[in-house]
């Protein structure tokens, strides 16, 4: 994956320069083929976004042998990928529908035993992959669950995920009893190298749970996004460490909707005891890749975009800064009212009101950084609230 070089200001810094041209967008949400051309419904996928992302798709059999390739389907009728919300032809909750649009991927375009597994080849070996499967949900006693495995060349497993439909009370979209909260509801998965080095060659879907006459709606896959989500904060110490949270967690955190949360941002270990900071949120995934150097020197890579970053999408729709920093850094977002300085913490009592996915990072003071500027990227948390 390409990355964008960018200069970051030092706290008197007077100039931002730009030193190369963007990189392209990594999520494929399946709306448009690279080319900007609209997706209809049924259509077939194999190596439409190879070119663009690096990626090719098709159905195999347990023996890793090509059985066909997955088609593409589209909120309402025909029912070619799930039985959705209030028994809808294909239709997620709609706090669902702003977060994955109007087109997903699924199979062979009909409900019942799988054809197979979905498999996804890269042509590049990459660190991290993640995306969103809808309407994982239950039946009477029975349940849906799919095992998302990346694999090496040599087929061996870099890292798992089991993705089962979760547990509680039927919600309104709920088309029967026993069905659950996943009944519409969007669930994300992600998987990593656990050195951060470029190793999935392929990410394969297999189905694992008892419910039957059941499809696979696969959407907003980012196959390539890199290891700038992991910061470099006490890099100069030979250990990054996380100082960005959410509910006390970092990478992937997954909350109700209306249900409480809290973000956190610790000082670095090295100190100071108040650390002049600034935070970025984007909607949705992180999807572009971008570096931030001052000088000859460089601070490290964010998971999106900054406003440093002109002319680049997508952008940060809202900023937290200490007041001391360069206005630039904000520059046409949104600014909110924030804490001076780190360490700080901040509780929103109601939490979302509707299903949404955020992308939260930014730069931090860190007298352990590994560069002479004295700051660090932190973090990224990908926040997702989904329906309870």
């Amino acid at each position: 994956m390409n990355m964008t070089r960018m200069s970051f200001p030092a706290l008197l810094a007077a100039q931002i320069l730009a030193l190369s041209g963007p990189a392209p967008a990594q999520t494929i949400d399946f709306e448009t083929l690279p080319d900007g051309t609209p997706t209809v419904d049924q259509q077939m996928i194999s190596t439409e976004y190879e070119a663009a992302f690096g990626v090719s798709f098709e159905i195999v059999d347990s023996m890793d042998q090509h059985v066909s390739f997955p088609r593409l389907a589209r909120v309402g009728s025909p029912r070619t990928a799930f039985q959705g919300c209030n028994d809808g032809d294909d239709l997620p909750d709609p706090g669902a529908i702003p977060v994955v649009g109007q087109t997903f991927l699924t199979d062979d375009g009909m409900l019942g035993t799988p054809p197979g597994d979905l498999k996804i080849t890269y042509s590049t070996p990459v660190a991290v992959a993640s995306g969103q499967m809808i309407d994982v949900d239950r039946g009477p006693g029975q349940y849906e669950e799919w095992v998302i495995t990346a694999r090496r060349g040599d087929g061996t497993i870099v890292d798992e995920f089991t993705l089962t439909a979760p547990s509680g009370p039927d919600t309104a979209c709920a088309s029967g009893a026993g069905i659950g909260p996943g009944e519409g509801a969007i669930s994300t998965w992600e998987l990593e190298s656990p050195d951060g080095v470029g190793e999935i060659v392929t990410v394969r879907f297999r189905y694992t749970g008892t419910v039957t006459g059941v499809g696979i709606a696969f959407d907003n896959f980012s196959p390539a996004i890199l290891a700038c989500r992991s910061g470099n904060v006490n890099s100069g110490n030979r250990g990054v460490s996380d100082v960005l949270f959410v509910n006390g967690q970092t990478g992937v955190v997954t909350v109700p909707v209306g249900e409480a949360l809290t973000v956190s941002l610790d000082g670095a270990p090295a100190g100071p005891a108040s650390g002049n900071y600034v935070l970025w949120v984007w909607a949705g995934l992180p999807t572009t890749s971008v570096q931030l150097v001052s000088g000859d020197d460089y601070i490290g890579c964010l998971a999106n975009p900054t406003p440093l970053h002109e002319g680049m999408s997508p952008q940060a729709f809202l900023c937290l800064h200490s007041p001391n920093l360069p206005r630039a850094i904000c520059r046409g977002v949104r600014d909110l009212n924030a804490p001076p300085a780190a360490p700080w913490s901040a509780t929103k009592p109601g939490g979302f009101s509707r299903a949404t996915t955020l992308t939260i990072q930014g730069v931090l003071r860190d007298p352990a950084s590994s560069n002479s500027r004295g700051f660090s990227v932190t973090n990224a948390v990908i926040l997702v609230a989904e329906d309870p």
